[in-house]
């Protein structure tokens, strides 16, 4: 694949990642990917035991992760 269409590639995943930022959290490795779905179930813990939190994540909130490399 050329470059032109890898970087192509990386601009429109990149602006839908960034257009979607309310349920959308985009990660580029492991480690933040672990961190984002730790996050994701403390959220969901908290909701079950009926806490209110001051960030709340919309249901459909999701750990997108980006391949830059």
């Amino acid at each position: 694949m050329n470059t032109v269409l890898k970087l192509f590639i990386l601009v429109v995943f990149g602006q839908y990642c960034a257009s979607e930022r309310a349920t959308r959290w985009c990660v580029t490795n492991e480690e933040e990917e672990i961190k984002c779905n730790f996050m994701k179930l403390q959220m969901k813990t908290a909701l079950e035991n009926d806490q209110t939190l001051s960030d709340q994540l919309p249901e459909d909130f999701q750990c997108i992760r980006r391949y830059d490399q």
